[in-house]
C-alpha cells in the first residue's frame, strides 16, 4: 500500500534535502500531531516518509493519506505485516534520498524551527540536535531538561554526555550516508541509543544547538519500561552496551591512552549505576553486588578524575526557577479568575502529593 508523489528535481540553489522518517503503529492522533509538526517546519526542502507498521483499523491510514494528499512532500507506506520496531526504523532509512535524515517519533513534537536549527549547527559533524524539554501531556506540563553542550572535543563531549545522558539525541539530524553505513548492519539492543550517540561523539562529532526546539513526549508519569527484547527475571540487558561502547572507546583515534582509560572507567560506572537502579526489584542480590561495585568505583575516582552521574531517577533542577516548568492552561480558564484559581490549587495539591 504505497501513496507517493514524484520527487522534485534537485537544484543547486535549493538547500540540502532532509528526509524525515516517521515510524507509526496504532497511534493515529500522535501521527497527526507529528505530521503537523514536520509539515510546519520553516525549512521547506523536506522529504517526509511515513511507515505504518500494519496498524489495526483504518484510522492510521486515513490520517497519513490526508496529509499525503495535502502535501506532496509526504509519502505513505503501509507494511503488509508487522515487521517490528527495528526493521521499521531501518526501512525508513533505506527509503531516504536526502543528504540528512531524522526519525520523527509519533509521541515527540518539534517547534517550527527544529530542522533549520539542526541544519544550521551540524557543520562538519555527523549529527546535530537542539535543546529539549519533557512534555508531560497528561498534566499539560513542559519540564526543563539540563542543557547538553557538545563542543569540547571527543573526550570532553563523551564525559558530558555520559553524565547527562539524553537518549533522545538519537532523534536528531544525521548525515544519511554515514547513518546508513553504521545503523543498517547493526542489531538494536537496550541502551543502543546511548552507544550510538557515544560513537558519533567519538568518531564524527555530535553538535547541539542551544535553542529548545524538541519536546520529548511523555504520556504517563508512571515509569514505563521498554526493553528491546523482554526476558524473564530482568528489566534490561547491559552487557551489549558496555561491550560495544568500550570497543568504540578503544578504537577512537581522537583519544589518547589515558583518556581511553578514564572513559572506560566512566562507562563501567554508568553500566553498574543503571543496573543497580533498574534491577533492584527483580534481581535484589545482584543489585546489592552492583551497589558494592559502585562504592568501589567511587573510591578510585581520584585516579581517573572524571565526574560520575547520579542514579537514574535523580532530577536535576535549573539555576533559574523560571525554567523549572511551564503548564498549559486553556484560554477560557485564564479568562475566569475562579477557574484559574481552582486549576492552580489542583496543581499545587498534586505537587504536594507527589512530594509526600
Amino acid at each position: 500500500d504505497l501513496h507517493m508523489h514524484p520527487r522534485p528535481a534537485p537544484s543547486p540553489d535549493r538547500p540540502p534535502l532532509v528526509t524525515v522518517g516517521v515510524p507509526t503503529y496504532n497511534r493515529p492522533a500522535g501521527l497527526d500531531r507529528t505530521l503537523r509538526c514536520v509539515r510546519g517546519q520553516t525549512y521547506a526542502n523536506l522529504e517526509i516518509v511515513v511507515s505504518d507498521n500494519c496498524s489495526a483499523g483504518p484510522d492510521t491510514r486515513a490520517v497519513a493519506l490526508a496529509h499525503a494528499q495535502a502535501d506532496p512532500r509526504v509519502r505513505y507506506v503501509r507494511q503488509e505485516r508487522n515487521i517490528g520496531l527495528e526493521a521499521n526504523f531501518k526501512f525508513l532509512l533505506e527509503q531516504a534520498t536526502g543528504a540528512f535524515f531524522a526519525w520523527a517519533a509519533d509521541d515527540d513534537e518539534w517547534t517550527p524551527d527544529f530542522v533549520a536549527e539542526c541544519v544550521a549547527h551540524i557543520g562538519t559533524a555527523g549529527s546535530a540536535m537542539t535543546g529539549m524539554r519533557n512534555a508531560v501531556r497528561s498534566r499539560g506540563l513542559l519540564r526543563w531538561k539540563p542543557p547538553l553542550d557538545l563542543s569540547g572535543g571527543p573526550f570532553a563531549d563523551a564525559v558530558a554526555f555520559l553524565n547527562n545522558a539524553q537518549p533522545s539525541l538519537f532523534y536528531g539530524l544525521h548525515r544519511t550516508d554515514l547513518l546508513r553505513a553504521r545503523f543498517l548492519p547493526e542489531r538494536m539492543y537496550d541502551y543502543y541509543d546511548y552507544f550510538f550517540i557515544l560513537r558519533q561523539v567519538l568518531t564524527c562529532g555530535f553538535r547541539t544547538a542551544p535553542a529548545v526546539c524538541f519536546h520529548v513526549g511523555i504520556d504517563s508519569e508512571e515509569p514505563v519500561f521498554k526493553p528491546a527484547r523482554p526476558r524473564a527475571g530482568a528489566v534490561y540487558e547491559y552487557l551489549p552496551f558496555l561491550r560495544d561502547s568500550l570497543a568504540a572507546t578503544l578504537r577512537a583515534t581522537g583519544l589518547g591512552p589515558l583518556q581511553k582509560a578514564r572513559l572506560a572507567y566512566l562507562l563501567c560506572y554508568v553500566a553498574v549505576n543503571e543496573f543497580a537502579h533498574f534491577e533492584r526489584d527483580l534481581q535484589p542480590f545482584r543489585t546489592r553486588l552492583a551497589g558494592l561495585a559502585k562504592r568501589a568505583l567511587r573510591l578510585v575516582r581520584p585516579l581517573f578524575r572524571v565526574p560520575l552521574p547520579p542514579p537514574p531517577p535523580t532530577m536535576r533542577l535549573p539555576d533559574d526557577p523560571g525554567e523549572l516548568c511551564t503548564m498549559f492552561i486553556p484560554h477560557a480558564t485564564l479568562a475566569d479568575r475562579g477557574a484559574l484559581g481552582a486549576a492552580v490549587a489542583t496543581a499545587r495539591a498534586d505537587l504536594l502529593a507527589k512530594l509526600e
